[in-house]
């Protein structure tokens, strides 16, 4: 199986390198006979492809939701928004939010939100939403339990990385 996988992997890697190699600069050049042709023509012919996925350009990063809840979720400028208690997943959509708590004494009178994990990048150890206030945080849908599944502390997130 590993024979396999390699082979895929060096298939799709060899092949639009191929595609450069037998193609000059400067010239008109048509696809070379035998091998898919690449690039935007490729793609603007091709009824296969996905949309891309909703997470902002840039690197990402891979992390365990356990190292993301009860950590603080903080502005740009380093301010507290809330603290982060759980990461779910929207029950008809599939889209992930992070619950942020915020406001309240000793967990009386606090407001949970969701915000869209989308909405969210990881700034070396801080959790940041780069386009949230503490004003707009306060206009946030409400935190539903009926509407979310609980993501649990054993899986990873992909989440966009600031540098």
């Amino acid at each position: 199986m590993r024979v396999t996988v390699f082979a895929a992997i060096l298939a799709t890697t060899l092949v639009p390198l191929s595609t450069v190699l037998a193609q000059s600069p400067g010239k008109n050049s048509s696809p070379t006979p035998g091998i898919p042709e690449t690039g935007p023509a490729a793609i603007a012919g091709s009824a296969q492809l996905s949309p891309a996925p909703s997470q902002p350009a840039g690197t990402t990063r891979q992390i365990p939701v356990s190292s993301i809840v009860e950590k603080d979720l903080v502005a740009p400028d380093g301010s507290n928004l809330g603290d982060i208690e759980q990461v779910v997943e929207h029950s008809s959509d599939k889209e992930m939010y992070l619950v942020v708590s915020n406001g309240g004494v000793m967990g009386f009178f606090e407001n949970r939100v969701v915000v869209p994990l989308s909405k969210i990048a990881v700034r070396y150890d801080r959790i940041v939403a780069p386009d949230l206030t503490k004003e707009a945080l306060k206009s946030l849908p409400d935190f539903e339990e009926a509407a979310f599944y609980n993501v649990g502390v054993g899986r990873t997130v992909t989440i966009a990385e600031l540098k």
